[in-house]
């Protein structure tokens, strides 16, 4: 196997393969090695993954395919003071009664690089992956058939890697369709609809003995969003997220100016005084492309076959729903099983390979696609639900069933019709939307009042 793309997901599918017998390497184009210590690699941002540098939430689908696929990793990151944080414990005080226990309910705080660094380490004590660092993938070699074949990929300097499947964990961006174009061959289908965001982001320390932050704080306001994401080891992360082309929130890169506005949203005050936290990292800019979903067929037959993809290769939405991880480890996961179950390296087994991952693609990783884009009004999904997100949100403030029925999928252990279209979960939500109960009003600045807030005049940029 040649896995091209050494990120989450292409460093998880290495992983999985390695630990079933196949002898795997892994291409990645990053010239500079991880840090060899944990305490370098709490900072350490690849350049290849510039998200690394933003606030992660890890939902609770990423704790549980760990834990069933990798369960050493999983310790690794709890000895590397990863946090976990018990979402039952979290339930607003607004509800009408308590929630009941739910083990699965528990999500991971930690920084990317923290969570990365941990991975790698893993894969590279697997005897049966070797990692290609500063080597970049360049093209793919194919065969002629009516379906072509795709056999190897091919390295600058003109080394070809002959493989009997080649993983695209190239991630969003993937070069792997041009390089499928450019060898005269199908290249795969692809949905884009619009989604971007802007995000500005930075991260804090808290001081020796204060306590860190045990959940979220935040949400979506006025036209913008802001959370206080906790993190590993006492680190937290503020970010602001905007729709992409917002240009009224482009002062937030100035550091003061970010810390000015931040304190403003109610609960962030206090984690942001100089007597409790220290600025950790500048202000990190990041705007998102669109959600994209990329498949290896049509009309139920392969295009091509010989190559599958993971992670934002294969779907990828906005970063701001926090999906991209846990999809990295699904897609992953998946495309090791249908490995598993199609052993063989033959063109019959390849077909069918491609057949596999495309009914797991259809059954579990394109409903996140749909649903990211229907949450920002350009997809149709959503809005054929008997519920809108806005609406479940509001409820799930109040009802408490509906608060945990909410809270499975917004951490990705149901799928999202498995909720909206929940007649139980739905006649709950009326039930409250009826009575006209509202939250008590924080003290949230509006979009305006807090564009106002960021043209205030600075005097230092930090």
């Amino acid at each position: 196997m040649v896995v091209v793309g050494g990120g989450i997901g292409g460093l998880t599918t290495a992983l999985l393969l390695g630990r079933r017998g196949h002898r795997v390497v892994v291409v990645e184009q990053e010239p500079v090695a991880a840090p060899a210590a944990l305490e370098d690699a709490r900072w350490w941002w690849r350049s290849g993954a510039p998200q690394a540098a933003h606030a992660h939430v890890f939902p609770a689908r990423c704790r549980e395919l760990l834990a069933a696929e990798a369960p050493d990793v999983l310790a690794a990151l709890h000895r590397a003071d990863v946090t976990e944080v018990r979402l039952t414990r979290q339930a607003p005080d607004t509800l009408t009664g308590p929630v009941g226990h739910d083990a699965r309910l528990v999500t991971l705080a930690a920084r990317r690089s923290v969570f990365e660094w941990v991975l790698r380490r893993a894969v590279l004590a697997e005897r049966g992956v070797t990692l290609l660092s500063g080597l970049s993938a360049v093209g793919l070699t194919l065969d002629r058939a009516e379906i072509p074949q795709v056999t190897g990929v091919r390295l600058t300097g003109g080394q070809n890697l002959r493989a009997d499947l080649v993983v695209d964990a190239a991630g969003r961006r993937s070069p792997v369709p041009g390089w499928l174009a450019a060898a005269g061959a199908p290249v795969p289908v692809t949905d884009e609809l619009p989604g971007g965001v802007t995000s500005h982001s930075r991260f804090y320390e808290v001081r020796n003995g204060r306590p860190r932050p045990t959940g979220v704080l935040g949400g979506a306001y006025d036209g913008y969003t802001c959370r206080l994401v906790p993190a590993d080891a006492g680190a937290f992360a503020v970010t602001f997220e905007v729709p992409e082309g917002e240009r009224a929130f482009d002062d937030l890169v100035d550091g003061r100016t970010f810390d000015r506005a931040a304190a403003a949203v109610p609960g962030f005050a206090e984690w942001l005084d100089p007597g409790t936290s220290r600025r950790s990292t500048r202000v990190a800019r990041l705007t998102s492309a669109d959600n994209r979903l990329q498949r290896m067929t049509r009309d139920g037959r392969p295009l091509l076959v010989g190559v599958l993809s993971v992670g934002d290769a294969v779907c990828a939405t906005s970063p701001g729903l926090g999906h991209g991880v846990a999809l990295a480890l699904l897609s992953a996961v998946r495309l090791v099983q249908v490995t598993d179950a199609h052993p063989g390296v033959g063109r019959s087994d390849a077909e069918a390979r491609t057949l596999a991952m495309d009914a797991a693609i259809t059954a579990e990783i394109a409903p996140w696609f749909h649903d990211a884009a229907g949450r920002t009004g350009s997809g149709t999904a959503a809005t054929h639900t008997p519920l809108s997100y806005p609406e479940l949100a509001l409820a799930a403030q109040r009802d408490p069933e509906v608060w945990a029925a909410y809270t499975r999928l917004q951490n990705m252990l149901v799928l999202p019709a498995a909720v909206l279209g929940d007649p139980e979960i739905v006649a709950k939500a009326r039930a409250v939307l009826a009575s006209g109960w509202q939250p008590q009003p924080d003290d949230v600045p509006s979009h305006d009042e807090l564009v106002a807030l960021l043209a205030e005049p600075r005097l230092v940029t930090v």
